[in-house]
């Protein structure tokens, strides 16, 4: 009887025995973060694969870890997703303990980071079971957001494959502030958008989509969506931006004048 409650009974079996722990997984994917984080500053061009590759396998041999086991342990991870999550939750608590404590060493003050705005889990599979390819939210911008706030989206992907994003705001005007990239092999994804700093946000939505299917199932960690205040000094500097303003058509008497964004028009006969 105590066999066949084990079968059926969730989290009743142990995790195999090539499968690392959590904790030697936070610890593990701490230092690879750290290390592909040097990559992104060390390496560049034609050096940048070699030299991510060169401090990956450190990571690795210094952990006792191999690759397979490795491979083995992110298979296991994907099919147990709640496993997942509470891995890479623990991941982001371990770095920002050692961000802290090396502040705290170096005799520097905290950080001042943006205010958090992102309202999901901060870990998402895209899979291709489903219409799980893209990454899609549409959130109201709180009651602190102010005029000119610089919004700031990131995310992980733990494999290199190509997306496009898109980051937008509307405004209570009716006008929309946008900026899109197609990111070619980026594990680690940023968007920027400047706010206008003469216009209230009413919304603030975003897209990202991986064009490339054969590079699914892929995990996503670290998202986070932030505002931080206006930067006068670098509030012209966003030149890539797209700002759509409201265009009034010109209509009969008889009709209710509409933006040229909207797709129905209203019409209002005399009786």
């Amino acid at each position: 009887m105590m066999i066949a409650i084990c079968v059926v009974t969730p989290g009743c079996n142990d995790r195999p025995k090539d499968v690392l722990s959590d904790k030697e997984m936070i610890d593990l994917m701490a230092d690879m973060q750290l290390a592909e984080g040097y990559a992104d500053v060390a390496g560049s061009g034609r050096n940048y694969s070699s030299e991510r590759f060169r401090l990956t396998e450190g990571v690795l041999a210094a952990h006792g870890v191999s690759r397979a086991q490795l491979d083995s342990t992110m298979l296991w991870y994907g099919k147990n997703i709640d496993d997942y999550n509470a891995l890479f939750a623990g991941v982001d608590k371990e770095l920002d303990k050692r961000r802290r404590t090396l502040l705290k060493d170096g005799g520097f003050p905290e950080e001042e980071e943006g205010v958090g705005l992102w309202p999901y889990s901060a870990h998402i599979v895209l899979s291709p079971l489903g219409d799980t390819d893209h990454i899609r939210f549409s959130i109201l911008p709180g009651e602190d957001t102010a005029k000119g706030d610089l919004i700031t989206w990131k995310l992980r992907f733990n494999a290199m494959s190509e997306a496009s994003g898109l980051l937008g705001v509307d405004y209570t005007d009716g006008a929309s502030s946008l900026i899109s990239r197609n990111l070619n092999g980026n594990q680690k994804v940023e968007l920027k958008l400047q706010t206008d700093s003469s216009k209230s946000v009413s919304r603030i939505f975003g897209v990202m989509r991986v064009r490339n299917a054969n590079s699914l199932p892929l995990f996503v960690d670290s998202i986070s969506l932030t505002r931080s205040p206006l930067d006068s000094s670098r509030y012209y500097t966003f030149h890539s931006q797209i700002l759509l303003r409201p265009q009034v058509k010109s209509v009969k008497k008889d009709s209710v004048a509409v933006s040229s964004r909207d797709s129905i028009s209203k019409e209002t006969s005399k009786k």
